[in-house]
């Protein structure tokens, strides 16, 4: 019947669509794998079952590849936060001993502290987006009034300030981000 051959053809491209999904489903290309899940959850609805007997099984087998990736992507995405919020955490005591740095007599040996602070702050990693410009400011704005307390001249000042933002695109993540 023409109905038997409807449900048939929906059940066709449902379980097309599941395969791709069961394909996907522990991708941790997790920005193009979003998009690829939502395209395949707007296909998915565009063609309702119409009373299939089949369809709340076939729909359970989609939903779980869906909630395969997605709960992967957000228990991923939670242990990020948890790393930017210690990294946070790093960053602050950084701030902290920068503050509490009095420069000695020993220029080279205040330029290495200095070098120190700011490879140890390169290395702490990446800080929750919310908190980034506070305490980037607070770091830099010390180290620029610990220049000025050194009398380096302005050349040397910024070469410093130049090779430190190189280094710290070489360690980022995403480099647009500094």
């Amino acid at each position: 019947t023409v109905l038997n051959e409807n449900f048939a053809a929906g059940r066709k491209l449902k379980t097309d669509l599941i395969e791709k999904a069961l394909g996907m489903q522990n991708s941790a290309d997790w920005q193009k794998t979003t998009l690829a899940f939502i395209k395949l959850q707007e296909e998915w609805k565009k063609h309702p079952g119409y009373g299939d007997k089949e369809e709340p099984r076939l729909y359970k087998k989609f939903r779980n590849a869906c909630n395969t990736f997605f709960d992967a992507k957000k228990a991923h995405l939670a242990s990020k936060d948890a790393s930017y919020e210690n990294n946070l955490k790093t960053k602050e005591e950084i701030v902290l001993r920068v503050s509490k740095f009095v420069p000695g007599d020993d220029e080279n040996a205040n330029r290495e502290q200095l070098k120190t602070f700011t490879n140890q702050w390169n290395a702490a990693g990446l800080v929750p987006m919310k908190e980034k410009k506070r305490i980037n400011e607070a770091f830099y704005n010390k180290l620029d009034e610990l220049y000025e307390k050194m009398n380096l001249g302005k050349e040397e000042k910024e070469l410093i300030q130049f090779k430190s933002k190189v280094e710290r695109m070489a360690v980022s993540e995403n480099a647009f981000d500094i």
